[in-house]
């Protein structure tokens, strides 16, 4: 991965997977995943693709849906490291370090 500028048009989607000892998706995994991010950084929104899901968007938490569950983070001001950890019970904790640095990124 790229890594983030602090430019706040700049976002990451990060998809979360429920996966098996086979390194398999489990597409019938239902799970809370708790979200947190620390550092240069914050958690934007949540999602799952459940079009029936009414949660709210802004919560650090969603359940998965198909085996998976999405998470949005934005970079702050400052530059240095956005890490973002998923939690699920039962589950290994999931951590995803990203680079912040300086400088506008232009879309492409």
């Amino acid at each position: 991965m790229r890594g983030l500028t602090t430019s706040r048009a700049d976002l990451a989607h990060v998809l979360v997977e429920v996966l098996d000892d086979r390194g398999r998706v489990v597409p019938d995994a239902t799970l809370k995943v708790d979200f947190a991010v620390e550092g240069a950084g914050e958690l934007t929104g949540v999602a799952n693709g459940n079009p029936h899901n009414v949660d709210s968007f802004k919560r650090p938490r969603r359940w998965t849906w198909h085996g998976q569950a999405l998470a949005i983070v934005r970079p702050g001001k400052q530059t240095g490291w956005l890490v973002l950890t998923a939690k699920a019970a039962g589950l290994k904790p999931a951590r995803l370090n990203l680079r912040v640095t300086a400088g506008d990124h232009q879309p492409r």
